[in-house]
């Protein structure tokens, strides 16, 4: 296999999907589809921890849940509140998500940028 073949398929390796042993021979001769593989398993690794990381609510955001009427009014007040702030929530998420890509971008070239 060729190597633009095999660096289709190495996301799917990286994540155990793929065993193929055609793959593993190249691999094993590649020192480039290796380095590649490589920058994949680093970035599944980051996008893992990632995922289990929790933070701590902000103090405003404690104050606002407490000042919630509670019963009856409780849900209206959350749906006019996010109604209210819909913008803001979904221009938070987008550039948010900007910046994670942004950051694995960043992260993906600084590795190639490195001498081999």
């Amino acid at each position: 296999m060729r190597c633009e073949e095999i660096r289709e398929t190495l996301p799917a390796f990286a994540d155990g999907y793929d065993e193929s042993l055609a793959v593993r021979r190249h691999l094993s001769g590649c020192r480039d589809c290796r380095d590649e593989l490589e920058r994949y398993e680093s970035l599944a690794a980051g996008m893992r921890s990632l995922a289990h990381e929790t933070l701590p609510a902000s103090p405003a955001l404690v104050s606002a849940l407490y000042e919630i009427p509670s019963q009856q009014a409780r849900l209206e007040v959350v749906r006019s509140h996010l109604a209210e702030h819909r913008r803001a929530y979904v221009g938070g998420v987008a550039a948010l998500a900007a910046a994670g890509v942004s950051a694995l971008i960043w992260r993906s070239r600084k590795g190639r940028l490195l001498p081999a």
